[in-house]
């Protein structure tokens, strides 16, 4: 027994440090000011970033939560904790709107977290936006057969609660160390169903990269216009056909990577539903364009061809002019009379139907054009817009 002892002691000190630095590697990390959270994300491409006020209920409940979190991580990824009241600029530059709120840093870029703030969830998050799903495919013809496939599927799922489309990345050859591929890794994080478990109709992309230029493939560049895709490119298959990013300094730009990606993700004209509301007003864009009409009016006009009247062809005409400045949608009043009593709209309201309204979402101002008919209405503001392009 005095020899198994011998053998035990060397054999528990070395558990005992092992438990030790693992204990230190999981420690929360802490930033009192703007340059010491420069600091340490200089040393750490990434970072889960809590920012919080000790004053807040939820704050103090958060704080346990997270030092489990940063213990079930380990190694994973570190853990940073920010008083929000003491380093008031960087809950400024996070854009913190409440306390307390997580984040998830990738080379600089925030994510913010929406799930329940336990630590089995943080953890859950965490690994998913640290290891995102990133498809990768060893010929070009692959990676297009398996983005027609994925947009196909969402476009004929029945309860589709969120857009559905599939982003694949060519390049020459594959490099995981490249701009492009960095910028692909963080768009496809933000936009997996695990980034947000909380969150209904969200935007869900899955993402894949390729080696080589797809033979044949055209798709749809910022003028319109269809082109021969030829690698290094970002091809989005979405509800309205290929559509293509090809500039090389904007393949690198992983905010403009995914604003993109969440653009060509859903429809020219989408058909508004209580399962996608949540998608349609967080979308990004300024402007949010909505046509209040019948049952039939609004299908027709979310329909791929535009519905074959005249309100309905010139909402998707003005739909894809305003691509990038409007999020357009077609409301069928006689589900959603909250929309048409919140926009004034018959039968208790004081404007006929079909109606255009649109909602000023810096300013959150509502209006109606003062053109007439939706379809004359559509058609001055799509001129505008051709205009201003």
């Amino acid at each position: 027994s005095e020899q198994v002892m011998f053998m035990w002691r060397p054999i528990a000190r070395l558990v005992g440090l092992t438990l030790l630095l693992d204990a230190a590697v999981a420690a929360v990390l802490s930033a009192a000011s703007l340059k010491e959270y420069d600091a340490l994300l200089a040393e750490r491409p990434t970072a889960v970033v809590a920012v919080y006020a000790p004053w807040c209920g939820h704050s103090r409940a958060l704080l346990p939560e997270y030092d489990a979190a940063a213990a079930l991580l380990g190694r994973r990824v570190p853990l940073i904790k920010v008083d929000g009241t003491v380093a008031e600029d960087v809950a400024t530059r996070l854009d913190v709107k409440g306390y307390p709120t997580l984040f998830f840093v990738r080379d600089g870029v925030a994510d913010e977290f929406e799930g329940e703030r336990t630590a089995k969830q943080i953890e859950s998050w965490a690994k998913a936006m640290l290891e995102p799903e990133l498809q990768r495919f060893d010929t070009a013809a692959a990676a297009v057969e398996w983005g027609r496939s994925t947009a196909a599927s969402a476009a004929a799922s029945a309860a589709a609660a969120a857009a559905g489309a599939a982003a694949v990345l060519f390049q020459p050859t594959v490099e995981a160390s490249s701009p492009a591929y960095a910028a692909l890794l963080g768009a496809a994080a933000s936009l997996s169903a695990a980034a947000s478990p909380a969150a209904s109709g969200r935007v869900v992309v899955a993402c894949g990269v390729a080696a080589g230029s797809p033979a044949g493939l055209e798709a749809r560049s910022a003028s319109g216009e269809a082109v021969t895709v030829v690698a290094p490119a970002l091809v989005v298959f979405g509800p309205d056909g290929p559509a293509l990013l090809a500039d090389r300094e904007l393949l690198a730009d992983r905010p403009l990577v995914e604003s993109f990606i969440r653009r060509e993700a859903q429809p020219l004209v989408t058909l508004y539903s209580a399962a996608n509301e949540d998608t349609l007003f967080a979308a990004a864009a300024p402007l949010h364009l909505l046509l209040l009409a019948s049952p039939s009016l609004a299908m027709g006009a979310a329909s791929k061809g535009g519905g074959g009247t005249a309100d309905s062809a010139t909402l998707l005409r003005a739909a894809r002019a305003l691509r990038k400045e409007a999020v357009v949608a077609a409301v069928d009043i006689s589900r959603h009379a909250e929309l048409a009593t919140f926009f004034d709209i018959a039968p208790r309201g004081r404007l006929s139907t079909p109606r255009l309204v649109a909602l000023s979402v810096g300013n959150n101002t509502k209006f109606t054009p003062p053109h007439g008919s939706p379809a004359a209405a559509l058609a001055w503001d799509a001129g505008a817009a051709d205009a201003d392009a």
